[in-house]
């Protein structure tokens, strides 16, 4: 890639350690994440930290090669992505597999959504996987930091929080229960991120909803807020000259003072985007500031096109939600809608395919204007409601969408069924699935091909239900218990909603404990 001028919005240090921050996929998607900016946010403080991704070569801030750093730390937020830990540990002469690395090789490190649900498809590459969220995380495992490689993993078993190949396979992932030190903003930017020079700021975690197909619902629960005077300094100082600002959260419009923090930014900001609204929850005083801050562009989920089937994965969008959030947009000068839905969800027919159409006839009818549709096949992920939902076969799934009619008018993205197989192996997989990866790289074929050649079947991890009741994930706990997601699970079958979290009075999923007497 061409070199990269990147503007640091942190005073840079300088130490001993020398940190990589490694996402493993393109510069313009991985700055757009906000995983990357805390870690360097954090680890600035504590040596010299640098970027890296899949793109660059070397460190985006010094241009040292990967294999000049002591601590080498994967942020992992897409399974698709795990192939690409092996090329760019191989790229700069690491070896790939743990067990043919040596003291003088750099510690390398692995968190991240995908990670804190199932680390064992990547054993193979890691030797520490870190749980949970780096602001209830990292300084603890810093302070370990010392010594040979073989002492600080004998340290960090001490922590629930960490998974160490060969000496702990169990972990229980950490969270920040409040926000107040507010590190999740963006720490550098450059237009050749997806979003140009935006300036990205989580103010939600976690989302109260709890759909039952959402990994990213579950893995962050409890909801949390950024206190609104936290997001206000922030802002204060760190806007300059009326940059762009994006809004980034599950549940934005959630946030207890989400129309106030919109009229801030009227005088602070460009323009404000967000990265996705409620639809059953949206305002039109709401879109209305969003439409003043410069916002074109709406983005919903209805995720399934009847409502007997939004009941199922717990989204309670009647039809006159999605015929008023038209309305609204329509009214306050919104110039499109983008919508996702999402096919082979469970219990689905051939009428909740035939109603995605409908469901978007329902919003082109009421906005007039340009909408545009993203249908994706449904993943069953780990600890969720629907983990041991077998996948729906590929060829079925290629059945469906071929099912699907929407309005020739509307601009139509399907995701591939063949990609989702992939996704769903990798969210449920074993160690055997890491040394299928290692040998589609190796060979340069596919994963599908790289099991078929070392006699995997990728049924085992779709279909098998002896497998997925006692898959290795199980061992890592999440906060949430087996018996709320079995709960949800019934639920789901008889179409039963359950409403958001009051993290205040509510101990059902086992996240919130109660105040001890």
């Amino acid at each position: 890639m061409e070199t990269l001028r990147v503007n640091f919005l942190e005073k840079l240090y300088f130490g001993e350690k020398k940190f990589a921050i490694v996402f493993p996929n393109n510069f313009e998607l991985g700055s757009a994440n906000l995983a990357p900016h805390i870690l360097f946010r954090q680890l600035n403080e504590h040596g010299l930290a640098d970027l890296f991704f899949l793109d660059s070569d070397g460190g985006i801030r010094t241009g040292l090669p990967l294999n000049d750093f002591d601590v080498i730390l994967f942020t992992l937020p897409y399974e698709i992505d795990f192939i690409n830990v092996i090329k760019i540990l191989e790229k700069y002469n690491i070896p790939a597999l743990r067990e043919k690395r040596k003291e003088i090789h750099p510690i390398v490190v692995a968190g991240g959504v995908t990670v804190t649900s199932n680390p064992f498809p990547i054993f193979p590459f890691i030797d520490i996987f870190l749980l949970g969220e780096s602001e209830a995380i990292l300084e603890k495992f810093l302070s370990e930091l010392k010594g040979d490689k073989k002492e600080v993993l004998e340290r960090a078993k001490t922590f629930d929080f960490a998974v160490i190949p060969e000496l702990k396979s169990t972990g229980k992932r950490a969270f920040q229960m409040k926000l107040d030190e507010f590190l999740s903003y963006s720490a550098f930017i450059d237009k050749s991120s997806i979003f140009g020079e935006t300036f990205l700021a989580e103010i939600v975690r976690g989302c109260p909803w709890k759909c039952r197909f959402c990994l990213l619902s579950y893995i962050t629960l409890p909801p949390r807020s950024v206190p609104i005077d936290r997001i206000f300094e922030v802002f204060s100082k760190y806007l300059k000259d009326g940059m762009p600002v994006g809004l980034v959260g599950s549940a934005l419009g959630d946030h207890p003072e989400f129309p106030k923090i919109l009229k801030f930014l009227q005088n602070k900001a460009s323009s404000v985007s967000v990265s996705s609204l409620r639809i059953e929850t949206i305002s039109r005083e709401v879109l209305e500031l969003l439409r003043v801050n410069g916002m074109k562009t709406l983005t919903v989920a209805p995720e399934a096109g009847t409502e007997r089937l939004r009941w199922v994965i717990n989204k309670p969008i009647r039809d006159f939600h999605i015929e008023r959030m038209s309305a609204f947009a329509r009214e306050v000068g919104i110039l499109k809608i983008k919508a996702y839905f999402m096919a082979g969800l469970p219990t689905e027919t051939e009428e909740d395919i035939r109603g995605i159409g409908e469901t978007v006839k329902l919003i082109r009818d009421n906005f007039k204007g340009p909408v545009s549709v993203t249908v994706s096949p449904f993943v069953p992920k780990p600890h969720t409601p629907f983990e041991k939902e077998p996948m729906w076969q590929e060829n079925v799934l290629k059945r469906r969408l071929r099912k699907l009619k929407i309005d020739p008018r509307v601009k139509v993205s399907i995701g591939s069924p063949r990609l989702a197989t992939i996704q769903a192996i990798l969210s449920r997989g074993d160690e055997e699935i890491g040394k299928a990866l290692y040998f589609s790289f190796k060979n340069g074929i596919g994963l599908l091909s790289a099991m078929k050649k070392l006699g995997l079947a990728p049924e085992k991890y779709l279909f098998d239900k002896s497998y997925l009741e006692n898959a290795p994930y199980h061992k890592i706990q999440t906060g949430v218990t087996d018996w709320f997601l079995n709960f949800e699970h019934e639920r789901a079958l008889k179409g039963k909603i359950l409403g958001p979290c009051k993290t205040d009075t509510c101990t059902l999923c086992g996240v919130c404990k109660p105040e001890s007497s």
